[in-house]
């Protein structure tokens, strides 16, 4: 992956903390990573691990931001609201339809590493019968 740290970001003798970084090469593995990283996360707050708020801050987001967001105004909205949030607070389950090809790529890699992890934890649950 390739990066570069934004113009507005850069200060001539002063290190810039937290410094926004644009993605030139490699944006489809890195979203593909954050999305696997939030589905698992997921899986495991619900499993009761409480020290996942943690990880999630320290991997996801800074703050409230979290710590990748798409360039398009309305795909940025698409990955917070329907990918990135936990299922408890998505508005819907599913979205009504898509806007674009990005917006149903996302879902579609949501939906695999959902379905990945149901089918590990049933995989793990039946051998322990």
């Amino acid at each position: 992956m390739i990066f570069r740290v934004t113009e507005d970001e850069v200060e001539v003798g002063r290190r810039v903390e937290n410094p926004k970084l644009k993605v030139i090469d490699g944006q489809q593995r890195l979203v593909s990573i954050v999305i696997l990283l939030n589905e698992v996360i997921s899986y495991l707050e619900n499993e009761g691990d409480c020290e996942l708020k943690e990880a999630k801050k320290r991997f996801l987001k800074h703050g409230d931001n979290y710590k990748i967001a798409l360039l398009e105004e309305e795909d940025k909205k698409f990955f917070k609201r329907f990918i990135l949030s936990p299922n408890t607070e998505r508005e819907s389950r599913e979205p009504s339809g898509f806007d674009n090809p990005t917006q149903e790529n996302l879902w579609n890699a949501k939906n695999t590493f959902e379905e990945w992890i149901k089918d590990k934890r049933e995989r793990r649950s039946n051998r322990s019968l």
